[in-house]
């Protein structure tokens, strides 16, 4: 067993998704490339439970039309619990229509990838959302316990993409001015305990539900968080003038 093969077998795939047959293929993929820690459930009801006795995961694949308990109900459930609130999720969907991300943006996943998919995308998503977790996880986390003090930190995007510090932003109910900068566009949102009450964009986008379901996937660029605590910013780019939501 090889060192990245060995480092594989230690992360824990949870698949969640009511075709035995498609968790079996996901499986037989994962195992592949040496991910042999994985555990499959055909309901929502089925992990929900499983997640009550308190079990290690490192990633969750989730087909978003489950019975009974929709995906969506599952994300909720899951981010409302503080020991998976930062668990990274790839939602499995055979749409990638515009309602389906803004149900992304609003609810707060790491990714999406399209039914049927190939291997190679699988263990590509795998791999990206593990890696970004990781990261998300080290520059986050240590503002939760400190809701009052200054926040001032910035980054890359390919380090942390944009879904999971939005899905952070309104676990954790922060207050402040978030910002992006991608490929010459400039994108800034204002979010009052956990919520964006402003943004602004450079991009001509109808409504604040279409920019963020563009924001979601972006994973090139820089980011600044600023809270309303702190006194001045790392200066990453003018603020814009923001659109207050009503």
């Amino acid at each position: 067993m090889n060192k990245q093969t060995k480092k594989n077998n230690e992360k824990k795939i949870i698949i969640v998704d009511n075709d035995e047959f498609l968790c079996n293929f996901i499986e037989n993929i994962l195992w592949q490339e040496g991910y042999e820690n994985t555990k499959s459930y055909n309901s929502g009801e089925e992990l929900i439970t499983a997640l009550k006795q308190k079990i290690e995961i490192d990633l969750i694949l989730l087909n978003v039309t489950l019975p009974r308990m929709s995906g969506w109900e599952v994300i909720e459930k899951i981010r409302a619990d503080e020991n998976y609130i930062f668990i990274p999720t790839i939602i499995m969907t055979e749409s990638d229509s515009l309602d389906i991300r803004k149900k992304i943006c609003s609810i707060g996943t790491d990714d999406i990838i399209n039914k049927p998919f190939p291997s190679e995308e699988l263990i590509y998503r795998v791999e990206k959302a593990i890696s970004q977790s990781k990261e998300t996880n080290n520059r986050v986390t240590e503002c939760i316990d400190k809701p009052e003090e200054k926040i001032i930190f910035s980054g890359e995007l390919c380090e942390i993409p944009a879904a999971s510090l939005l899905s952070f932003f309104e676990s954790t109910e922060v207050s402040g001015i978030f910002k992006l900068k991608s490929k010459g566009q400039k994108y800034t949102f204002s979010f009052e305990k956990g919520r964006i009450t402003n943004y602004s964009s450079t991009l001509e986008l109808e409504s604040i539900e279409e920019l963020l379901s563009f924001v979601l996937y972006i994973d090139k660029g820089e980011f600044q968080f600023l809270s309303t605590a702190a006194e001045k910013s790392i200066e990453l780019y003018p603020t814009d003038v923001l659109q207050t939501i009503s």
